[in-house]
C-alpha cells in the first residue's frame, strides 16, 4: 500500500510539474509590455486546464497584481520559484503521509459485489475510472458491514470533493473528507 500511495503522489506531482513547466515555457516565448497588465495575468492563469495549476497561477497573479513591482522579464523566474516551492512542499507532504501508513493498519479488500447501478451513477459525474472503482470498494466495505460509518478520505478535490453530494446520495458512506483537513 505504501508503494501505491507513493506512486499516486508521484503521478500527481509529475502532472503538476509538467503543467507548470509548460506555462513557464509559454511565458518565456510571449512578448509582454514593460509592465504586467491585468490581461497578461489573466492570460497566464488561462494557460492551464489543470485546476491545481490554475489555483497556483491565480495566487501568483494576485501577488504580482498586489505588488506591481514585477517586470515581464521576471515572470519566468517567479513561476520557476513557485514550482520549486511547490515541489519542496510536496516532498515534505509525501514524507508525512507515507510515514503515517503502518503496513499492519491496511489490509487488502476484494469487493463482494459489482454495484452496476451505483457505478453508472458515479460515472455520470466522475470521468476517472480509478476513482469510481475506489469509491465502489469503499461502498462495499460499508454495505457488507465490515466497516461502519466509513468516511472516505481523498486528496482528489476535482473528481471526488466537488461531487461529494452526488457520491453520498449514491453510496453508503458517512462522509467525504479532503486530505488537507487532517
Amino acid at each position: 500500500m505504501r508503494a501505491e500511495a507513493k506512486g499516486r503522489i508521484a503521478e500527481i506531482r509529475m502532472e503538476l510539474e509538467d503543467g507548470l513547466l509548460e506555462v513557464i515555457m509559454r511565458t518565456r516565448r510571449r512578448k509582454f509590455t514593460t509592465v504586467l497588465t491585468y490581461s497578461d495575468l489573466g492570460w497566464i492563469v488561462s494557460l492551464s486546464k489543470n485546476k491545481h495549476i490554475r489555483d497556483l497561477l491565480n495566487e501568483i497573479a494576485k501577488d504580482i497584481q498586489d505588488h506591481r513591482c514585477y517586470t515581464p522579464d521576471q515572470l519566468p523566474d517567479i513561476l520557476q520559484d513557485a514550482l520549486n516551492s511547490y515541489l519542496a512542499d510536496s516532498n515534505k507532504s509525501e514524507r508525512q503521509i507515507i510515514s503515517r501508513i503502518n503496513p499492519g493498519d491496511i489490509s487488502l479488500w476484494v469487493r463482494q459485489q459489482e454495484y452496476p447501478t451505483e457505478k453508472t451513477a458515479l460515472e455520470s459525474r466522475i470521468n476517472n475510472r480509478n476513482d469510481v472503482e475506489i469509491l465502489l470498494d469503499a461502498h462495499d466495505l460499508s454495505v457488507t458491514g465490515k466497516i461502519t460509518k466509513l468516511e472516505f478520505v481523498t486528496g482528489d478535490r476535482i473528481h471526488i470533493v466537488t461531487n461529494s453530494s452526488h457520491i453520498l446520495s449514491t453510496l453508503q458512506l458517512s462522509g467525504i473528507r479532503y486530505l488537507s483537513t487532517f
